[in-house]
């Protein structure tokens, strides 16, 4: 027999929202992407996403599932991810694009090193509320240069909102990426109608949920995790603050600022959120319900 192979292990945190499967006997996950500061994986066999155009319903029997996201401490923090201690422990797995590598039973266990799960962490969800500031957060939205990925995506996102089922298939899946615009909006609309639980949003989710197999297993997971009303934390701390509105004399400067660090997210993808946070605020406005008496269960 020859030499044992120990390899460099590393403890990391898992989010309460990670997937299942890190969890389950090992089976082996595919690379999506993989970057200095984070990788996405996901269990070889299940589809990675439908482009646009696919058919309104999922086969029978097709397996889903959520990417399981690896996060350093400069990444952006997914809900559900596994949070790394830094850079280094994640190049050392050796995670390369189009690679398997094993996971499960709260490992991951690359070509150079592994993870071992050894705590948990709890994401934030946005909270529930009231939008009497809609009008202000508004405003503070027109006063950036908005670069979304898409010029047609404000219309696109009214529409959706009108007549659900055609306008949401229209959006899932739209651009190119591992969150496609659409995606992005849809998630947006999401987070704020059901922040401020608004009767629309029942079947804004339900034609979302129904889509989901049409675009990228990433970009499905974050819409999974905005129909629970979970965001990134730039989305999250907008939104949070967005509720109360500008500070006093702050002249709307502080959402600005909490705005701004949202367009930094990704290509376009910060943009693109907006679109949506700002379609459904003015929704909020033209259907006078800025007001959310009773919370919303989550689907954890």
């Amino acid at each position: 027999m020859g030499p044992a192979v120990v390899r460099r292990s590393a403890p990391a945190a898992a989010s309460t929202r990670a997937p299942g499967w890190l969890w389950g006997p090992a089976v082996g996950a595919r690379v999506l992407a993989s970057s200095g500061s984070a990788a996405y994986l996901l269990p070889v066999g299940m589809p990675p996403g439908m482009p646009p155009g696919a058919p309104a319903g999922p086969p029978a029997g097709s397996p889903t599932a959520d990417v399981l996201a690896l996060v350093s401490p400069d990444a952006l923090r997914l809900p559900g991810a596994v949070l790394v201690p830094g850079p280094g422990d994640l190049a050392a797995l050796r995670l390369a694009v189009g690679a398997t590598v094993a996971v499960g039973e709260g490992r991951v266990q690359g070509s150079g090193a592994q993870l071992q799960v050894r705590r948990s962490w709890l994401p934030r969800p946005v909270p529930s509320g009231s939008w009497p500031a809609a009008p202000e957060v508004v405003t503070a939205l027109d006063g950036l240069a908005l670069r979304p990925g898409r010029a047609d995506l404000g219309p696109l996102a009214a529409e959706a909102l009108h007549d659900p089922v055609p306008g949401v298939a229209a959006l899932v899946g739209l651009g190119p990426g591992l969150t496609p615009s659409g995606d992005d909006v849809l998630c947006g609309m999401l987070l704020v109608l059901g922040a401020a639980g608004h009767p629309d949003r029942a079947a804004l989710a339900d034609a979302v949920r129904g889509s989901l197999h049409r675009t990228t297993a990433l970009s499905a997971t974050l819409l999974r995790d905005a129909l629970d009303g979970y965001a990134v934390p730039p989305v999250r701390d907008l939104l949070a603050a967005a509720q109360h509105g500008p500070g006093p004399g702050d002249g709307g400067a502080g959402l600005t600022v909490l705005a701004r660090a949202v367009t930094r997210i990704g290509h376009s993808s910060g943009s693109d959120l907006l679109v949506g946070v700002r379609t459904a605020l003015e929704h909020l406005l033209a259907t006078s319900v800025h007001t959310r008496p009773d919370p919303v269960p989550r689907e954890d």
